[in-house]
């Protein structure tokens, strides 16, 4: 007598009975998308003030003098400033040469402080970049590797379920 997988049919289902192959293919695809949500739910906190800051930014709302960054570089700088004041004071006479000195140590300091914003722009920049292009396809790759996994299932279903559907036919035809 010939026996035939009747897992995952309409009979089969009625039944209780099921293939393994598929329920094992059919966990992987449930685990990898399970975990794939499970990331992009808990990069949640950090993704979102991230893209609401980049979109500021993209608009043109953006001050970088209120960044971290600006304000950490600033204090170097003017701590750089600050000795070098007081380094050309105790060394220089008054006159032209104190003048000049203070002129360049002030040009020095100015152009230290809009390279900086320059540079947290530019950040600003490439990190929206980097989200508008790249995270979204990382992301959702792990939902497409899920969708890979569980094609093999369905197609193996399909050619499963039509061979027994054409074998219950010729039964009961």
């Amino acid at each position: 007598m010939a026996t035939f997988d009747l897992g995952s049919t309409a009979i089969g289902d009625a039944i209780g009975m099921s293939s393994g192959s598929e329920d094992s293919a059919n966990a992987a695809a449930k685990k990898a998308a399970r975990l794939a949500t499970e990331y992009y739910n808990e990069t949640a906190a950090v993704r979102n003030p991230l893209i609401s800051r980049l979109a500021e930014f993209m608009q043109g709302n953006f001050d970088p003098t209120a960044s971290p960054q600006y304000a950490s570089n600033k204090l170097g700088i003017e701590q750089n400033y600050n000795t070098a004041i007081d380094n050309l004071l105790a060394m220089l006479p008054e006159g032209g040469g104190l003048a000049d000195g203070l002129a360049g140590i002030e040009m020095g300091r100015s152009g230290s402080l809009v390279d900086t914003i320059a540079r947290i722009v530019q950040d600003e920049y490439n990190k929206a970049y980097g989200i508008a292009s790249g995270s979204p396809q990382q992301t959702f790759s792990g939902f497409d590797s899920a969708a890979n996994l569980y094609n093999p299932v369905l197609g193996g279903q399909a050619s499963d379920k039509s061979g027994q559907y054409g074998l219950l036919s010729s039964v009961m035809g």
